[in-house]
């Protein structure tokens, strides 16, 4: 533990430097910064993407085979794709350049995809009156006429290798059977409009009613993207969603949830402890030297059937809180190490197989139980850096990744002023970022954030309530 936590209390002088400045002019690098081009004839790749183009977009349908959205131009899905790396070349991919998009015409990227050969393919939305506009600036970058200027959207074009037609299906995500008359549910991811007194989600919705299709009256929102879940075959669907281009994103099966396991009876003969119970006799535990997901939070209950298995570390910044997650039955902690090790539960009870973990988890109590001060918020940094030492220490040359994701009850989440509390997180965690050098490999399959150190479960009120917990006590 830290011999103070008020820093305010320090006299010490700065160091200065002044005794070892040195003033020099500048100088020009001597190394060529004109970086090397990707096409060695420009006008000849610019043919070659208009005529892509032009068999691209095919012919206008006629008026009566789309619904009307209000807001939203009629137009056409391409496929965009880029050209493989160099060989010897060291970037891990080549993607598709977010510069393609142009939002005063609508014309934008709905969704891509990494490809194994390291390239890039995305579906480009373009309205229809926004067709000679896109084939005219493909046509400036491989203007033969420049004199000195230099070649225009080079950034938009460059890496762009095909641009092909493509089949409402490539909205779907997954392996998806054309000819599955299962009726299921749906999720349309739907992208918004700016514009504040349209949202298409809304209208989406009401075609979709009209289309016959049972619609959830619950949806997910996001600041740029609504999620509708509707309940259709996917052959319906499709033809449902090709009326309606550029405004669905994706189209994903619908995941199921843990409610029922949740909601069972006590009174029943089998009860949540008994799912539990199956499942954690299916799990095998990883390999002691297997990466880990280190969780720095409020501890966890390391006895739960589900935890123990991939449990490798529980820690406590501080030894006199103890490692055991503070908050009643089970709390922040404990549901985040559940989420790290299992994702979404609903799949794993609805199985019978043998689940083997690939990765561990870890425990780093960062945050003070009931009874102990609070830790300063200008100390963060500090204290996130010491607890990531700690783990360092404990278990020396383990690949892991560090979830950080408790929030401070002061601030607000729909607070409007100041700055966005992500902003405050990451300068906290910058301090933590000389403990953290050279581990750059995740465990599994999960997210990190910028820095490439942490991900976050967001710096707001977060609870993953993804696995019951009454046992863990």
């Amino acid at each position: 533990m830290p011999a103070s936590d008020n820093f305010d209390a320090r006299d010490r002088a700065h160091v200065s430097i002044n005794n070892r400045r040195e003033r020099a002019t500048y100088e020009y690098p001597s190394r060529d910064q004109r970086r090397n081009p990707l096409r060695d004839d420009y006008p000849a790749h610019a043919a070659h993407l208009l005529d892509q183009l032009v068999l691209a977009l095919g012919a206008i349908p006629p008026a009566v085979e789309r619904l009307s959205i209000d807001g939203l131009r009629p137009g056409t899905i391409v496929e965009v794709s880029t050209a493989p790396s160099p060989e010897g070349s060291r970037k891990t991919a080549v993607k598709v350049p977010t510069a393609i998009e142009f939002p005063t015409q609508d014309i934008v990227v709905l969704r891509s995809d990494r490809n194994a050969d390291r390239t890039e393919t995305a579906l480009v939305f373009v309205p229809d009156d926004a067709r000679d506009f896109l084939r005219g600036r493909i046509a400036d970058y491989g203007s033969t006429d420049l004199g000195n200027r230099p070649r225009p959207d080079v950034n938009r074009f460059e890496a762009v290798e095909n641009v092909a037609a493509t089949s409402v299906e490539a909205l779907f995500v997954g392996d998806i059977d054309a000819t599955d008359a299962t009726v299921r549910w749906w999720e349309l991811w739907v992208r918004e409009t700016q514009a504040p007194a349209t949202k298409y989600s809304d209208r989406v919705t009401e075609l979709a009613r009209d289309a016959g299709f049972d619609v959830h009256a619950d949806r997910l929102v996001f600041p740029d993207t609504a999620v509708i879940f509707v309940h259709a075959k996917v052959a319906d669907l499709s033809v449902f969603a090709s009326r309606i281009r550029g405004v669905i994103t994706e189209i994903r099966r619908a995941s199921g949830t843990l409610a029922p396991f949740l909601e069972l009876d006590d009174d029943l003969a089998i009860r949540q402890h008994d799912w539990i119970a199956d499942l954690a006799g299916r799990v095998t535990s990883p390999a002691a030297d297997a990466p880990a997901v280190s969780v720095l939070d409020s501890g966890v209950s390391a006895a739960h059937p589900l935890i123990q298995p991939g449990l490798a570390g529980a820690w406590a910044y501080d030894a006199a809180w103890g490692s055991a997650d503070h908050e009643d039955r089970g709390g922040h902690g404990t549901a985040l190490v559940g989420l790290a090790l299992y994702g979404d539960l609903d799949p794993l009870m609805n199985d019978t197989r043998t689940i083997e973990l690939k990765h561990a988890a870890e425990s780093m109590k960062l945050l003070p139980p009931g009874g102990f001060p609070a830790t300063n918020p200008g100390n963060y940094g500090v204290v996130t850096q010491g607890a990531v030492s700690l783990v360092e220490a404990e278990r020396p040359n383990i690949q892991r990744t560090y979830c950080i994701a408790p929030h401070h009850p002061s601030v607000s989440p729909d607070r409007p002023e100041g700055r966005e509390p992500a902003e405050v997180l990451q300068a906290h965690l910058d301090a933590s970022e000389p403990a953290l050098e050279g581990r750059h490999q995740a465990a599994s399959h999960l997210l990190r954030s910028r820095a490439g150190r942490f991900f976050s479960a967001g710096s707001a009120a977060f609870f993953a309530a993804h696995m019951p917990v009454e046992t863990a006590q």
